[in-house]
């Protein structure tokens, strides 16, 4: 089984206002191809309430670093109280959303992800010299990049959102 080491555990960016939901998605969307990350959306969720839309949507995003390690990021959007608004931007009416928006980081460095040390014991023990010893440094600096990457992914939705306040 690969080890997952969590450098970002559960960071959370809150914000309470105007916003356009499906450009909050995209900007997200946006980052990772800019980054270079494959993506995965393992859930998104939609609930119709009286007090407004509850939607929740998971990415994955992830990069290969080696075939040894792989930069895992974990990006959950909660929206609660969801509502459309008309809100008049340079002369015009535009169509908003307001609600409650919650972010919630994780970011997880993945070793032998694809399984290669785990075949036989003599393997696994020679995997954790091989940790130990030689990619140590490799280790720190691995980390370094992925605290580094989910805290650019949490600032370009704060410029987002911030971007945003329209009253």
């Amino acid at each position: 089984m690969a080890e997952r080491d969590f450098v970002v555990n559960g960071e959370t960016l809150t914000y309470e206002g105007i916003f356009r939901a499906s450009e909050l998605l995209d900007t997200i969307d946006q980052w990772t191809k800019r980054m270079h990350y494959d993506k995965k959306e393992s859930k998104a969720l939609e609930v119709v309430k009286a007090d407004g839309k509850h939607i929740e949507v998971m990415y994955e995003p992830w990069k290969d670093i080696t075939s040894y390690a792989q930069k895992n990021l974990s990006v959950r959007v909660i929206m609660h109280g969801v509502k459309d608004v008309n809100v008049r931007k340079d002369g015009h009416n535009v169509v908003m959303n307001q609600g409650k928006v919650k972010v919630i980081f994780y970011g997880i460095l993945k070793t032998d992800w694809e399984h290669r040390w785990e075949n036989k014991p003599m393997m696994f023990f020679l995997r954790s010299l091989y940790n130990k010893f030689f990619y140590n440094g490799y280790v720190k600096g691995w980390r370094s990049e992925i605290k580094s990457d989910t805290h650019a992914l949490k600032n370009a939705i704060k410029a987002y959102l911030n971007l945003n306040r329209y009253r």
